[in-house]
């Protein structure tokens, strides 16, 4: 999956923005506190961590595209952004706060997995 992305990652925020609902939506639901870190599993070009990070939330991404990253870190430096596939996430239960997974896990091969 990882491939196809770094194919398309280049133009890929062309059409997609984070979307002010489900921004509210996270902020709303989560109820992280602005000291705890939040994982945004499949993060893409990080568009919804870094909107996050904006409204004060200590945020990591995690994807399998090194463009989507690439994309991702020059939008932000304050934002700790790794290469790891979703399903095989290398952090113990305790390293996060909470976790999202925005408009991805069609995406998966196993749903379970990253969660």
């Amino acid at each position: 999956m990882g491939n196809a992305y770094d194919r398309i990652g280049k133009s890929y925020d062309i059409s997609r923005k984070a979307d002010p609902e489900i921004v509210h939506r996270l902020i709303q639901h989560l109820q992280i506190r602005s000291e705890d870190k939040l994982l945004d599993v499949a993060c893409g070009t990080g568009n919804y961590a870094v909107a996050l990070f904006q409204w004060g939330l200590s945020m990591a991404g995690v994807d399998i595209s090194d463009e989507m990253l690439a994309q991702a870190r020059g939008k932000s430096g304050d934002i700790e952004w790794t290469k790891v596939d979703a399903g095989y996430l290398p952090y113990d239960d305790s390293s996060y706060q909470g976790a999202m997974c925005v408009l991805a896990i069609h995406h998966f091969r196993d749903l379970l997995a990253p969660f």
